[in-house]
């Protein structure tokens, strides 16, 4: 009997090492997005002054995407340097990318970037992007590129937790429901697009519009749906 007992109190160390080994190495998105701009500022500058890129990719999330190669030395990894507003000699350094993802045409040279939070404020931008190669900065095609990028508040996430949240969990049966995932239906589409307290996606699918699940408000103007609207006029203003 304490020789079982020896086994088992064994087995539950070992799991539990287990346990606290995941945990450890588990990360949050901004400290993965802020660790990889602080990897790839630490890559030398690459590319010879055949160099070439484009940014494909700059959306509401504040999510960059596009590539960046080197003809002359294919096997290089090159450094993207992102600016908001201007020039390397004008504008504000949002970060550095690595390109050396998996992707198509340009396997192994696409970069991805999260333009940080506290450079998004729900406006208008242009994005600029750089190879930081050893002979100067290469302007990538596609930029200067304008941009709208949106982040969600902290009253709006309050008032989510609180009002909405207990709200949707008739949508569980079908759908993940969450802040993150509902702030980008309340954004779809954007305040600079038509979109509005009472017309975006989220509003829309709880009122039955186009939503083969149903409706989950007497009116746009009642109960879940009122409650959405305020909480769009929280993030996006009335």
């Amino acid at each position: 009997m304490r020789r079982k007992n020896s086994i088992t109190w064994t087995i539950v160390f070992l799991l539990s090492l287990v346990l606290m080994t995941s945990f450890n190495n588990c990360k949050s998105v901004e400290e993965t997005s802020g660790s990889d701009s602080e990897s790839a500022s630490m890559l030398p500058p690459a590319g010879g002054p055949n160099s070439k890129g484009s940014v494909t990719i700059a959306n509401e999330s504040g999510y960059v995407r596009g590539w960046a190669y080197d003809p002359d030395s294919p096997n290089s990894t090159l450094k993207v340097a992102i600016y908001i507003d201007g020039t390397v000699s004008s504008g504000t350094l949002a970060g550095y990318a690595a390109a050396n993802e998996t992707g198509g045409t340009y396997n192994g040279h696409y970069f991805s970037f999260n333009i940080p939070k506290n450079l998004i404020d729900n406006q208008y931008h242009f994005l600029y992007a750089y190879i930081d190669s050893p002979t100067g900065f290469i302007l990538l095609s596609g930029t200067p590129r304008q941009y709208v990028a949106f982040a969600g508040s902290s009253a709006g996430q309050t008032f989510y937790n609180s009002q909405v949240y207990s709200g949707v969990q008739v949508c569980t049966s079908c759908h993940t429901v969450g802040y993150d995932i509902h702030f980008g239906s309340l954004l779809n589409p954007n305040p600079f697009a038509g979109g509005s307290a009472s017309n975006n996606t989220l509003i829309n699918n709880a009122s039955g519009q186009g939503h083969g699940g149903g409706s989950h408000c007497a009116s746009k103007s009642t109960g879940l749906c009122a409650k959405l609207q305020e909480w769009w006029n929280i993030e996006f203003g009335p």
